[in-house]
């Protein structure tokens, strides 16, 4: 997988095996398919009382396969508690974690979160480098200052110089990078023609949005930092409408 980039050596391994629709990649787990498979068969030939043969094997079999059929406990395969323990697992990690406590939030719609993820509608090499965002193992002077312990002079971002280069200073802090999100730019010029707050679509090109448009109804907020209680390091969002 990681040969052909279809998965980043260093995202988080519980992920591999979680279903897509609670944000895993659902590679197929080897050793969990053989306990599943192993517990199917021994209750199958333990409910087939009916057949001598059945019986007779049953008996003598103590050691011969993995069934273990003498043996008459079950081998009990919970695949829920399985991935419910996997996705403890990942929540749990310090830096890998936070995506996935990001979208249990009460506020998040996490099957829509996963949704891509579900279509398959994305190469495999796409969907990798997309969870390698999520899992925050991008090459940022963050990642390798103070988790590969590289001997940097200092984190800041490269194109603003102000606040430490994350994951998410990048893709909505950074002043630098948000000047030039042409795609905000179009989705604006949209919701304000939609909206009644501009009379016409501007082309992208001549598009310079207003901080702020309202018409008495609705508000349309274009790369504004907005105050929380709490502190929040992506504070800065392309568009709010209210």
């Amino acid at each position: 997988m990681t040969k052909y980039n279809k998965y980043h050596p260093k995202s988080v391994i519980e992920r591999r095996n979680i279903p897509r629709a609670h944000g895993g990649r659902r590679f197929i787990d080897i050793k969990e398919e053989c306990k599943k498979q192993t517990s199917n068969l021994k209750t199958y030939f333990h409910s087939r009382t009916d057949h001598p043969l059945h019986i007779a094997i049953d008996a003598i079999d103590k050691s011969y396969t993995p069934l273990q059929r003498a043996i008459r406990s079950e081998i009990r395969y919970d695949q829920m508690e399985h991935i419910r323990q996997k996705r403890v697992q990942w929540s749990s990690k310090q830096l890998h974690g936070r995506h996935p406590n990001m979208v249990q939030q009460q506020h998040v719609n996490t099957e829509m979160s996963y949704l891509w993820l579900l279509k398959g509608e994305l190469y495999a090499v796409t969907k990798g480098f997309a969870v390698v965002i999520q899992d925050q193992v991008i090459s940022t002077r963050n990642y390798k200052k103070y988790i590969l312990k590289q001997a940097l002079d200092s984190d800041k971002c490269r194109k603003c110089h102000q606040m430490s280069e994350t994951i998410d200073h990048i893709t909505s802090g950074c002043p630098i990078l948000a000047s030039k999100h042409d795609i905000a730019k179009i989705i604006h010029s949209q919701l304000a023609f939609l909206y009644g707050l501009a009379q016409k679509i501007e082309p992208n090109y001549k598009c310079h949005p207003s901080p702020l448009l309202e018409n008495g109804i609705f508000k349309l907020y274009y790369n504004n930092p907005v105050l929380t209680d709490k502190t929040v390091n992506a504070n800065r969002p392309d568009l709010i409408l209210i």
